[in-house]
């Protein structure tokens, strides 16, 4: 008995140890009671509630490493990732959704990947231009690193300059330049690349005219800069004129029957007209002439000269220290030059005159008795030479009229000025024109005279007057075009 009792008890131990039922079958749950009913390795008593909640404690259908959070049900591989709070709420990596695993979180999730489907777009991929692709995100076929819709050259675009927005291979105004082709100014159609006149300068380049190949940019000073452009001098004559141009060359029009409107090449920085004939300083201070020689007019006497001016059959001009040397008709004695420095030479039909720096007027030939002559007062500048007297500024601007004989000084005809220059015509003292203070040109006899502008230079000979402006510009006005005088070329 005690033998049987013994086995019975060892059998009923040795069922519960091993996991055997009463038949004596493994009945799969470990010793102890437990099971693995939830398939995870992970035993339990055989009720599967609580394996769920020791794989996902935050409940929210995802366990174990596919849930980056497994203590916030907020964050799991199927939640809305907004960019912005730095919080990873999806677990793809990045604070947004990353659907394409490139590292930049998607346009409707607040990042900037335009293509989340595609791991080679995002906004640091890079972008070729012509494929047809905006790989780089920057809405544009290529690289736009300064978003003005044109990719870089670089990039196979056409933008010449990516950093600046304002340069682009576009033409904005429609004068057939962009400014990656050379146009300053692409929101005005006056200015561009394009050099018109094929004289080496575009108006972008500072032609002020580029339909005249004669007229561009130079250097007036001749200190290395480009300073001004158009015409440099004018003068003017009995029914033609000349200019000198950009270049330095002279070009004349009108009245050519003695040759006066034809001159010889070279360079030429002073320009002065007579009645037939025409002088001018070359570059190297030498006088040259063309035109009438019957009286040596157009015979000039040698040496260095700064100034000239030219009369009806003679010409006076001042060396570079200063002196008076005139040559031509003699009549009256209209040659006969003072001796001394001066700082002015003007001449008439038979006379000459010229200005101190001490600011006197000294004549001689017809006005003043046909000898030397010294006014009294001090003037700024000789406007005019006649038979019948000297027309002055003062040093307020202010004209004044020497009388023929010396004998009296008077301000004229009631024009208060102020002048910055004024001449009169030799041919006859009823045409007068000036350049007022203001830049402004005045006339005493009006033919088309020329409105407003910023004038810097008036000359005038019979009826015809033209006028030099500070940009370079030079317009003729008269009662008469008979000679084609007015056609400034």
């Amino acid at each position: 008995m005690r033998q049987s009792a013994w086995m019975v008890g060892s059998v009923v131990f040795a069922l519960m140890g091993t996991g055997c039922d009463k038949s004596g079958k493994d009945s799969g749950v470990p010793s102890g009671g437990l099971v693995d009913e939830g398939g995870d390795s992970v035993p339990t008593d055989g009720d599967d509630t609580d394996d769920a909640a020791a794989t996902d404690p935050d409940g929210d259908g995802f366990e174990g490493t596919d849930d980056c959070d497994p203590d916030n049900a907020a964050i799991n591989p199927s939640a809305t990732d907004i960019v912005g709070d730095s919080i990873d709420q999806n677990c793809d990596g990045i604070d947004g959704t990353d659907m394409d695993a490139d590292g930049w979180a998607s346009l409707v999730s607040g990042g900037s990947d335009c293509d989340d489907f595609d791991a080679e777009v995002h906004p640091d991929a890079e972008d070729l231009a012509g494929d047809g692709v905006d790989s780089n995100c920057d809405a544009v076929d290529g690289i736009d690193a300064d978003a003005d819709g044109q990719a870089s050259v670089e990039s196979g675009g056409l933008d010449c300059d990516d950093a600046d927005p304002f340069v682009v291979d576009e033409d904005l105004d429609g004068d057939g330049w962009s400014t990656c082709g050379g146009d300053c100014d692409d929101a005005d159609p006056a200015l561009s690349g394009n050099d018109l006149d094929g004289d080496g300068w575009s108006s972008c380049d500072g032609d002020c005219d580029d339909e005249r190949d004669w007229l561009h940019p130079y250097d007036s000073d001749e200190d290395g800069a480009e300073d001004a452009c158009g015409y440099r001098d004018i003068a003017v004559g009995y029914d033609f004129a000349c200019a000198i141009d950009s270049a330095q060359e002279v070009l004349c029009w009108g009245n050519d029957y003695e040759g006066q409107a034809s001159p010889p090449t070279g360079a030429y920085v002073a320009l002065a007209a007579g009645y037939d004939f025409t002088c001018g300083i070359t570059a190297g201070q030498a006088l040259q002439c063309w035109g009438n020689d019957d009286y040596g007019q157009a015979t000039p006497v040698g040496g260095s000269f700064q100034s000239l001016h030219a009369g009806g059959n003679h010409a006076c001009a001042l060396t570079t220290g200063g002196q008076v040397r005139c040559w031509g008709n003699n009549g009256a004695g209209a040659l006969d030059a003072p001796s001394g420095t001066f700082d002015e030479v003007r001449v008439g039909a038979s006379s000459s005159c010229a200005l101190s720096s001490a600011g006197a007027i000294t004549c001689w030939g017809y006005v003043g008795g046909s000898g030397l002559t010294t006014s009294t007062g001090t003037f700024s500048a000789i406007g005019g030479v006649t038979t019948s007297g000297v027309l002055a500024l003062d040093v307020d601007g202010a004209p004044q009229w020497i009388s023929s004989n010396f004998a009296t000084v008077r301000p004229y005809g009631g024009y208060a000025g102020p002048f910055r220059s004024l001449v009169m015509a030799q041919a006859s003292s009823s045409y007068r024109t000036g350049v007022l203070e203001d830049g402004s040109l005045w006339t005493a006899v009006t033919y088309g005279t020329p409105e407003g502008g910023n004038w810097a230079k008036v000359d005038q000979y019979s009826s015809a007057a033209c006028a030099l402006s500070e940009d370079g510009e030079v317009a003729c006005w008269g009662p008469s075009n008979a000679q084609g005088q007015l056609n400034v070329p």
